[in-house]
């Protein structure tokens, strides 16, 4: 009944007629909620296989069990399959923003899949004009993702460029460099250098279990044009010096 409502397909009479038939009561004062999964991804491969119709019919589930702690209302999927609540706050304290953060807690809970939560106050008057903010907001969410999932796939492929830089990677993937400094900031907590130097320094350890490879092989593998250089921010990253960490790894001299 609420996809035929968001498609426009019932007049209002209908629509009486329907909330009197399947004894519909839409809430006072409430608040609409869209839930998606971030691609579906897991945090790691080995976490999650959730096809695509298990992981909605999971968060459906979860959505269930959510009203249950925080009120009243109704669960249904739209032509989006967003999986939307509209629900009616037992506590008066409780806003849209509360609930948003509740449901971006919440679900990647119960579900193990992580999720993207949005929620926004709403009356039976505006549902369907606070359905279509809502389903743009998160339409425009999961292109910020992609924009940033993008970016670090290619600067894990191009750390060992020792010239790659923010505008570098920007125009790879065709989008404004301050836009895309702003979007890893927001999704990955981090500036671009910083993820990076993580990256540059996380090949390092890696390419250091192997003896035959030389520090200063390592750092210009990773970017660094000298070592000594090199030395200096891993040590910053990592609190010890590459000897010293060779030295954890394999209890002996290093190559250098």
């Amino acid at each position: 009944m609420f996809r035929e409502w968001l498609a426009g397909n019932v007049s209002e009479q209908e629509l009486t007629e329907q909330f009197e038939i399947l004894s519909v009561d839409f809430p006072q004062n409430a608040v609409l909620a869209a839930i998606g999964t971030i691609g579906n991804i897991p945090e790691s491969a080995e976490e999650n296989t959730l096809t695509d119709d298990i992981a909605r019919y999971t968060l459906e589930e979860a959505a269930e069990k959510i009203m249950q702690i925080y009120g009243d209302g109704y669960v249904f999927t739209d032509k989006y399959q967003y999986t939307m609540i509209l629900i009616r706050l037992t506590n008066p304290v409780e806003t849209a923003e509360t609930f948003t953060l509740a449901c971006g807690t919440e679900f990647p809970r119960i579900t193990g899949v992580k999720c993207t939560a949005i929620a926004a106050p709403c009356r039976r008057d505006n549902f369907v004009e606070v359905h279509e903010e809502l389903c743009h907001k998160m339409h425009e969410e999961a292109g910020c993702r992609v924009t940033v999932r993008s970016a670090r796939e290619y600067i894990m492929k191009a750390y060992g460029n020792s010239e790659l830089n923010l505008p570098m990677v920007a125009e790879a993937i065709g989008i404004n460099p301050s836009y895309l400094s702003h979007l890893m900031k927001e999704y990955l907590g981090m500036p671009f250098q910083t993820f990076l130097t993580n990256c540059r320094i996380q090949a390092a350890c890696e390419m250091m279990r192997d003896e035959s490879v030389s520090i200063n092989q390592i750092a210009e593998l990773t970017g660094y044009k000298n070592q000594h250089y090199f030395s200096s921010v891993f040590k910053n990253v990592k609190g010890i010096s590459p000897s010293e960490y060779r030295k954890e790894l394999w209890g002996s001299h290093e190559k250098i």
